[in-house]
């Protein structure tokens, strides 16, 4: 019981570490600008409208948001204080000096892993934006979480889509550097998208649901029904799609009174390059998955030849721009992106039987 517990911590010590250098914090300028605290804001209230409108904002609301920050400065103009926490103290130090400079009043930030730390407050509206598939215990994260949020109060939670083209080929790449050790920093020319491809392939956690799993929990933690839990790019009897699926879900949930303290089973964390998951959209797995799995189970076996490192890379980050083909490749067909991704794997292929061969 001791090594796991040291395990985790370990594991949530790798994270703050991580996000204390990312890009992030190389950026936190720009995610604290006038410009983007304004489109947050917008957002916010966008969302509002379609998905908890009856949150009266008019009320002297308390708020909890976890993260970089920049959405406590965003959201402290609708409550009358926001507390935010976060794994990694970089984050907690940026956002207490920017709300010293501007004399900000309602904002407290606190370094805490909330997998373990006992919220002592009641909150009516807790924003979770792309925390969930960050952290090493989302079982006890959300049960936390949830058990810190007043009735009738809102959590939003925000995830990463599994089933999407995004996230297969980000497992798929995340699967092969774990396993290769291969570094790469800093490909690109724009920061914003170093900074996406540094936190898509070297965070160390990113977990992805059985999102309908997660949607039972949510709906036991709540004690709501259905109606109560609103939905933005979920489908429910899908689990994967490449052609249609969002790269992201979000769940907007109102809780209802409950006061059994409701226990969840442990969260499923749902493996993206296996068989019985790609075999769900069988043309991709014919075309694609089949292809996916058998590299990586090549890779387990054999070290990328010191020679070829060079045209390895080179195709990781291809399929990466692949995976992120709203921003690279946003005029071509489905069709074209396969035939883009087939390629790369087909150099994949050769690089490594090139290796069998000498």
């Amino acid at each position: 019981m001791k090594k796991t517990s040291e395990k985790i911590k370990n594991k949530n010590r790798l994270t703050s570490k991580f996000y204390g250098k990312s890009s992030y914090v190389k950026m936190i300028d720009s995610y604290y600008s006038n410009k983007e605290i304004r489109s947050y804001r917008s957002f916010f209230i966008k969302e509002k409208k379609t998905f908890f409108n009856k949150l009266n904002l008019n009320k002297k609301l308390i708020a909890l948001d976890v993260g970089t920050g920049r959405q406590s400065i965003a959201l402290s103009k609708y409550f009358s204080h926001v507390d935010h926490f976060d794994i990694t103290k970089k984050h907690v130090l940026l956002l207490r000096n920017y709300i010293k400079k501007n004399k900000i009043k309602n904002i407290s930030s606190y370094n805490a892993d909330l997998d373990s730390f006992k919220l002592k407050k009641k909150y009516d509206f807790i924003n979770l934006d792309g925390i969930l598939m960050h952290t090493n215990n989302p079982t006890n994260f959300l049960m936390n979480i949830m058990s810190s949020l007043k009735d009738e109060g809102i959590i939003k939670l925000l995830i990463y889509k599994s089933g999407s083209l995004k996230f297969i080929l980000i497992n798929f790449l995340r699967d092969i550097i774990k396993i290769t050790n291969i570094k790469i920093e800093s490909p690109f020319k724009n920061k914003v998208t170093n900074m996406l491809f540094e936190d898509d392939l070297y965070v160390p956690i990113l977990n992805l649901f059985d999102e309908s799993k997660l949607y039972s929990a949510l709906n036991t933690l709540s004690g709501s029904s259905n109606k109560d839990i609103k939905l933005k790019n979920f489908a429910i009897n899908k689990k994967i799609d490449t052609k249609k699926f969002h790269h992201s879900l979000s769940f907007f949930v109102t809780k209802k009174a409950n006061k059994s303290h409701p226990v969840i089973s442990k969260l499923k964390v749902q493996p993206q390059i296996v068989p019985g998951f790609l075999k769900e959209e069988f043309s991709f797995y014919e075309s694609v998955g089949e292809k996916l799995i058998s590299i990586i189970k090549i890779l387990k076996n054999k070290k990328i030849d010191k020679n070829k490192e060079l045209d390895f890379k080179v195709s990781i980050l291809r399929i990466y721009k692949i995976s992120q083909y709203k921003f690279f490749y946003r005029d071509l067909t489905y069709e074209s992106l396969i035939t883009l991704l087939n390629n790369e794997l087909f150099n994949i292929n050769q690089i490594l039987l090139k290796n069998h061969y000498d």
